[in-house]
């Protein structure tokens, strides 16, 4: 990440005093009386027609009693364990490219409901692969294609999720999904439903939830493929993570558990008139979240063509760890020249970031992030670091939108832009 901070620049300009002759006084110049330089005004965003902001209320659609089943379902066999945190999921050396970028987008997905310090990372393959969580480091989860039916398990069964408890048992240590042959040749969207409802399991949501109180829910049989991790499913990871006792039986879970929140939550929501898509940024009994969702893309980044820049603008908006809303001015631009085949670069800007209702800068008033674009895949992504990263991806016939979140130690926004 690159902060840009406003310098001034003093220019210094060196007189040399030139004697006269017979005896003259040297020459006395007039002292400097203009002051040092002002920095230049900083200049708060303003509204776009084209990617209209508003502060209002979320209405999610689900109470803290909806929550409250849904944990106490999750907590059913085992109890309540969350993953020790932060979590690192490697994949088995030879996974898919389909696989890699499926899991890419569904650990960016549960990063944005998740708070900053328990993001989930992605490291390097494993080379040996084992089903045992026993044998897996602690604080890990190994992914790995099968390409022969796994023992035991249902002949339709798509992946099969492991989990292995800390001593104490109120923890998840280690976890590994095996994804089965059946998902070889199934669409994207197939697999990266599986990958998210697998890595849900080892994170903690061991329950199956009824598809008739929970239809959205990624972790019921009869979902359709969402390409972002449904509402009922990222408060109920949220909940988990920030307010349940680790060990909690199910019978222990009750709803004044959850927290502060309640079915209004202060929300920054934002959309782009070029295609149906939306992004958001909410506060949840103190936490910021962010997501966005959007139309189906209908070409890859590259088709777009071989020179030149692509840039989509538009606003970001977010919440501080102060609990304050801000928002700023968005530039995505991909660099169409630089595609090797496999991705293309990028950089994603975000100017003039101020307090929304104030106007006044936040921080330095910018960031920015380099980005690689997956040319199989229509999304984006920067280096996750400690100082913070984006992800988002591509939407609209002729990719007329851009979406995605911000993720920073400071700041958790959204974003959305038209191109």
């Amino acid at each position: 990440m690159k902060y840009r901070s406003l310098v001034a620049a003093l220019a210094v300009l060196c007189l040399s005093a030139c004697g006269g002759g017979g005896g003259a006084s040297p020459m006395r110049m007039p002292p400097d009386v203009s002051g040092p330089p002002s920095l230049p005004t900083h200049t708060p965003p303003v509204p776009d027609p084209r990617v209209p902001v508003e502060l209002n209320n979320e209405d999610w659609g689900y109470s803290t009693d909806d929550i409250q089943v849904a944990m106490q379902r999750h907590a059913e066999d085992y109890g309540w364990k969350t993953m020790v945190a932060p979590p690192v999921i490697r994949p088995a050396v030879g996974t898919s490219g389909e696989v890699l970028g499926a899991l890419i987008l569904a650990v960016d997905a549960m990063n944005a409901w998740l708070p900053y310090e328990q993001h989930i990372r992605l490291g390097e393959s494993v080379a040996q692969f084992t089903p045992d969580p026993s044998q897996v480091p602690t604080g890990e989860i190994h992914v790995s294609e099968t390409r022969t039916p796994i023992p035991g398990a249902d002949p339709v069964t798509l992946g099969l999720a492991r989990s292995w408890p800390t001593p104490d048992g109120n923890y998840w240590r280690a976890g590994t999904i095996q994804l089965t042959p059946r998902l070889q040749f199934e669409s994207r969207e197939l697999i990266f439903t599986t990958l998210m409802h697998e890595i849900l399991h080892t994170m903690g949501l061991y329950g199956h939830l009824d598809p008739r109180t929970f239809p959205e829910s990624i972790m019921n049989p009869t979902v359709e493929y969402p390409e972002y991790l449904p509402v009922v499913d990222g408060l109920t990871l949220l909940m988990g993570y920030t307010q349940l006792r680790p060990g909690s039986s199910a019978a222990e879970i009750a709803t004044t558990d959850l927290g502060p929140w309640a079915e209004n939550a202060p929300a920054l929501a934002g959309s782009l008139d070029a295609c149906d898509c939306h992004f958001w940024a909410d506060l949840i009994g103190g936490h910021a979240v962010s997501w966005f969702d959007g139309e189906a893309p209908g070409m890859f980044v590259q088709d777009l063509g071989f020179t030149g820049t692509a840039t989509w603008v538009g606003k970001m908006i977010g919440w501080t760890t102060a609990q304050q809303a801000v928002w700023s001015d968005m530039t995505l631009g991909v660099d169409l020249g630089s595609y090797d085949g496999t991705s293309l670069d990028g950089q994603v800007e975000f100017d003039n970031i101020s307090h929304y209702e104030t106007g006044t800068r936040w921080g330095d008033g910018d960031l920015a992030y380099d980005i690689g674009v997956s040319g199989a895949y229509p999304y984006f992504r920067s280096e996750n670091t400690p100082d913070g990263y984006v992800f988002g991806t591509f939407h609209g016939p002729n990719l007329e939108g851009a979406l995605g979140t911000l993720e920073h130690p400071a700041l958790t926004g959204a974003f959305g832009g038209v191109r």
